[in-house]
């Protein structure tokens, strides 16, 4: 990869974004669900049955809870730290994608193909809400960027790596760890008639590797659940969603009137700066492949396309969807749109570039000086030097690309530095958490209201209720809402009121809260009481 000032600078500018991000406080629901899972699992220090408040856990594979656990034991319990293994699994991704874009294209291809990926917005906030879908990213290209090179080379490591990457994505999120390069290479064999790919001896070596691999998550599924365990793994979990065989569909979470398209949109804002890149490179590539009658010339590949098509379209019929659920085809989305990019040097697509470029600008400063007003001199500084060197490329059609790159950097800069920082201060389950910690009570309950971020922060799991208790002892923390707080009232309860917190649910940003002007409109409160005699 090229080491030239500039570039080691953007690095750097990248490195700090994604640094900041690490010392956000873990988002309710799932993130702090994964976190709370995994300080359990370290307390306890059963790694094969995972669970969770004490119950059995079974909806994801263990990975995220195994690493995270381990960086719990060995560096505490840290916002960092349950983010550490993530953003290394990130930074595989991105490595994997440059070293299998550069088997087949030029080095300036490969190089923006890796930086669209590490500095789309999907891999920001990916890092900063932290599930498991952020190390299946780097796997699945870890294990593709493998397979590629292992049929060039025919190199028996190429076979161990190609296992290791198989069996981390599963072991992140299930089988589709495994559907999405099965799904890329086979169209390219198929498309090339290369049947003697498809009927090669070692991939029954790659096989039982990943069998002996998944072994201690599989031993740990079949103690804990029985023969379901397994079925849930290897079906329900994934294909279920598609068949309805997921409980989860029923349950009328993540449904949208418009369920075919939701990952349309959701595609176009989470890729950006670079989806019109990639949504052209897509067409392109169609258009070529249809042009040609399906025949892929020598030294082509279609694994990028199909690779992101035919995966895309089998989560878009899913009645169960959530925004990151396609971030794991991002890395062939980064290929295509490096690929059309390339050739960009004027026209349309040049001035939306730069255009955008200009409102995340904006949309940053935006957010320091108005919705979320900076409270640190040096996030300004920072600021100054990536917003800079935008307002400097810009204007210089040659260097649109670094633009583009500095202002999604420049506007994830002032979000993981100063606003989200802001914006966790109104997730009251991590505040109260932190207080109750602080505090160490003899006794603490949840009456009307919890949240994982709660027993995460508070370092043990305090039970909850939905009725006062009908004794009480002195000197007992309560978090609770307004609702927990007239029964305590009418119980005649005898409390004194320690803290109101702020309370609103920070994954779900809408206008209304960013905007300060009708932002107390749109929050709650939530309190942490203290029993008295």
């Amino acid at each position: 990869m090229p080491r030239s000032i500039p570039f080691i600078l953007i690095l750097l500018a990248m490195a700090a974004v994604y640094i900041a991000g690490l010392q956000v406080d873990v988002m309710d629901v799932d993130a702090s669900q994964y976190a709370s899972i995994s300080q359990e699992m370290m307390q306890h220090g059963e790694y094969l049955q995972v669970q969770h408040l004490g119950q059995d856990y079974l909806d994801k594979p263990p990975l995220l809870f195994w690493t995270s656990a381990l960086a719990f034991k060995v560096f505490g319990i840290h916002n960092w730290s349950y983010k550490l293994f993530s953003l290394l699994f990130s930074l595989l991704g991105v490595y994997s994608t440059y070293r299998f874009a550069k088997l087949y294209y030029p080095q300036q291809i490969a190089v923006w193909s890796a930086l669209m990926l590490g500095s789309c917005q999907a891999m920001f906030l990916i890092n900063n809400d932290v599930r498991t879908d952020t190390m299946l990213v780097g796997a699945v290209i870890f294990a593709i960027w493998q397979i590629a090179d292992y049929l060039r080379t025919g190199s028996w490591l190429n076979i161990l790596g190609i296992a290791v990457g198989l069996a981390l994505a599963m072991l992140a999120k299930g089988p589709i760890g495994l559907m999405v390069p099965v799904l890329a290479f086979g169209s390219d064999w198929v498309f090339k008639r290369q049947w003697h790919n498809i009927l090669r001896w070692q991939w029954l070596i790659v096989i039982l590797l990943v069998g002996i691999l998944l072994s201690p998550m599989l031993y740990g599924l079949y103690q804990q659940h029985g023969s379901f365990g397994p079925y849930f793994y290897f079906w329900a979990q994934s294909f279920g969603r598609l068949t309805g065989d997921n409980p989860f569909i029923n349950s009328g979470m993540g449904k949208q009137p418009w369920s075919p398209l939701f990952f349309v949109h959701t595609f176009l804002w989470s890729f950006l700066p670079w989806s019109l890149l990639a949504v052209a490179g897509l067409w392109v590539g169609l258009k070529g492949f249809f042009k040609n009658r399906f025949r892929i010339f020598e030294g082509e590949e279609v694994i990028t396309l199909w690779g992101f098509i035919l995966p895309f379209i089998a989560l878009s019929f899913s009645d169960y969807k959530l925004p990151h659920y396609i971030y794991v085809l991002f890395p062939f989305a980064a290929i295509l749109a490096a690929r059309f990019a390339s050739g960009v040097s004027k026209g349309p697509f040049l001035w939306a570039q730069q255009v955008l470029a200009l409102l995340l600008l904006m949309l940053a400063v935006g957010l320091g000086l108005w919705a979320f007003p900076v409270q640190h001199i040096r996030v300004w500084l920072v600021f100054a030097v990536i917003g800079g060197g935008v307002i400097y490329f810009v204007w210089d059609k040659d260097h649109w690309f670094t633009a583009c790159l500095l202002a999604i950097l420049a506007a994830n800069w002032m979000l993981n530095a100063s606003s989200y920082p802001q914006i966790m201060q109104y997730q009251s389950t991590s505040m109260a958490g932190r207080d109750i910690a602080s505090a160490n009570p003899p006794e603490a309950m949840c009456l009307f209201a919890r949240g994982h971020a709660f027993d995460y922060y508070a370092g043990r799991f305090w039970p909850y209720y939905e009725a006062v208790p009908t004794s009480l002892a002195a000197g007992t923390y309560i978090y609770t809402n307004q609702q927990g707080l007239d029964a305590l009232y009418q119980s005649q309860t005898q409390i004194d009121i320690i803290k109101a917190y702020p309370h609103y649910k920070v994954t779900a940003l809408t206008w209304a809260f960013i905007n300060p002007a009708t932002r107390a409109e749109k929050v709650g409160e939530r309190y942490l009481v203290q029993v008295v005699e």
